[in-house]
C-alpha cells in the first residue's frame, strides 16, 4: 500500500511543476528563460512540502496496519482449577468384646504380699475347669496378717468383678454374692464364709467347675487356711455347684 499511495502522488506533482513553469516563460518576447517569481518559488516548495508529508503519513500508517494486522492478538487461555474432592474418612472399627477364650498373660509380677483373686484362661491347657488355666490378678491390697479380713478381702472382689478382668473371665459373674462374716480357726485351719445375695446357678457343667475353682483357689491363697466351706444362705455353695456339675448343660 505504501507504494502505490507514493507512484500515484508523484505524476501529479510532476505535471503541476511543469504547468507552473510554463507559465512563467516570457510570451511576449518569446525568450525560453523562464522568469520564476518570489511567490512562486515559494508556492511551489509548500505545495511540494505538503504533498511530501502526506505521501510520509500515509506511508506511515500502513506500516502500521500492516503490523498490526500481521501481529496475532494473544488470548491467555485459563485452565480450570480442579474441584477439590472430599477425602472419606476411614470409618471406625467397632472394638470387640472379648470372648470367653481369650488368652491370659501369665508373666506378670505379682508380690508375695499382694492378695489376689483368680480368674480362668479359658481353653489354655490347664487342669482347672474344662482344660482352663487359673490366674490371679492383684485386688490392690496387700495381706495384713488377719486371715478373716484378708480372705473377706479377696472373695469380695472376686463376687463384685464383671464378666472379664483383663481378658480373664469370671465365671461367678451372674451371682450377686458378698462375705458377711467369715469364722476362722488358726489351730485347725478350718474357714467358714457365710454369703448372702442372689445365687444364679452356672449355665453349663464348665462354668460349674470354674466358679468352684475360682472360689476355692481364692480362698487356699493364704497358707494357714486348710479347709474351707463357704455357704449361701442355709446350702453349702460346694453343694449347689456339684449340682450344676451334674445336672447343666455340656459346653
Amino acid at each position: 500500500m505504501k507504494n502505490t499511495t507514493a507512484k500515484s502522488l508523484i505524476p501529479a506533482l510532476l505535471i503541476g511543476l511543469t504547468f507552473l513553469s510554463a507559465c512563467a516563460f516570457d510570451i511576449a518576447t518569446g525568450n525560453a528563460t523562464p522568469t520564476v517569481t518570489a511567490d512562486l518559488g515559494g508556492t511551489i516548495t509548500a505545495a511540494v512540502e505538503t504533498v511530501y508529508a502526506q505521501v510520509t503519513e500515509t506511508a506511515r500508517i500502513a506500516a502500521l496496519s500492516a503490523t498490526a494486522t500481521a501481529t496475532p492478538t494473544m488470548t491467555a487461555s485459563l485452565t480450570p482449577s480442579p474441584t477439590p474432592t472430599d477425602t472419606p474418612t476411614a470409618s471406625e472399627t467397632p472394638t470387640e468384646i472379648p470372648t470367653a477364650t481369650a488368652t491370659a498373660k501369665t508373666d506378670g509380677y505379682i508380690p508375695e504380699e499382694a492378695i489376689v483373686a483368680y480368674f480362668v484362661s479359658v481353653g489354655a491347657g490347664g487342669q482347672d475347669g474344662c482344660g482352663d488355666s487359673l490366674i490371679p490378678v492383684m485386688t490392690g491390697h496387700h495381706k495384713s496378717g488377719n486371715t478373716e479380713e484378708d480372705l473377706k478381702i479377696a472373695l469380695n472382689y472376686l463376687f463384685s468383678i464383671g464378666r472379664y478382668v483383663l481378658g480373664l473371665y469370671n465365671a461367678t459373674y451372674p451371682s450377686s454374692l458378698r462375705v458377711t462374716t467369715i469364722d476362722f480357726r488358726p489351730g485347725s485351719g478350718v474357714a467358714v464364709a457365710q454369703l448372702d445375695g442372689s445365687y444364679v446357678p452356672p449355665a453349663t457343667k464348665c462354668d460349674a467347675h470354674r466358679y468352684h475353682d475360682q472360689v476355692w483357689a481364692t480362698a487356699y491363697q493364704f497358707d494357714d487356711i486348710k479347709d474351707f466351706t463357704p455357704h449361701v444362705g442355709g446350702s453349702l455353695l460346694g453343694d449347689r455347684l456339684y449340682a450344676s456339675m451334674l445336672n447343666a448343660a455340656d459346653e
